[in-house]
């Protein structure tokens, strides 16, 4: 027997204390408002719908499902068929990503199928056109800043000539 130096025992273990009752009030509120094991609200049914990935049976691509699907199907006896397919979509419909990460695939597929992509394949995209007309711009831009370079060293060629010619007479 333990001696409490005179104050009363410990409480017995039959009576909870204050800490376990508002310990214990705590966990049930945490469990009676957590959403873990609570059926879905009502009014929302859960998805039952079933999603079958079609095959990509061929034919003319014309969105971007119809994109990725025809890129994973690739295979090296399909790769010209598919590629023809492609091409109507990469250059009319496809935006600046997808052109970028579509061409990069068909190369990958190339490489790996030890085949090529036909030269100049989607060269004239839409989405590549404001980048080919800024680069025209810039070309152009640079050639004729050469052309004018070019004719005032001409013209500065031509100046002492000049003056040589009129100091001889």
């Amino acid at each position: 027997r333990i001696d409490f130096g005179g104050t009363s025992p410990p409480p017995s273990s039959s009576i909870m204390t204050s800490f376990q009752q508002v310990f214990s009030l705590f966990f049930f509120l945490v469990l009676a408002f957590s959403n873990a094991f609570a059926p879905r609200a009502v009014g929302r049914r859960a998805d039952t719908r079933c999603f079958i990935v079609k095959k990509y049976a061929g034919g003319p691509v014309n969105s971007l499902t119809d994109l990725h699907r025809a890129m994973r199907s690739i295979t090296k006896d399909n790769f010209d068929t598919r590629v023809q397919e492609i091409e109507g979509f990469m250059k009319e419909k496809a935006g600046q990503s997808s052109y970028t990460k579509g061409m990069k695939r068909l190369k990958k597929y190339a490489k790996s199928f030890a085949k090529t992509l036909p030269e100049g394949y989607c060269k004239e995209a839409k989405a590549t056109a404001k980048k080919r007309a800024a680069i025209k711009a810039r070309v152009e831009e640079f050639i004729q800043a050469k052309q004018e370079a070019a004719e005032a060293a001409a013209a500065a060629a031509a100046e002492p000539e000049a003056e040589a010619g009129e100091a001889a007479e």
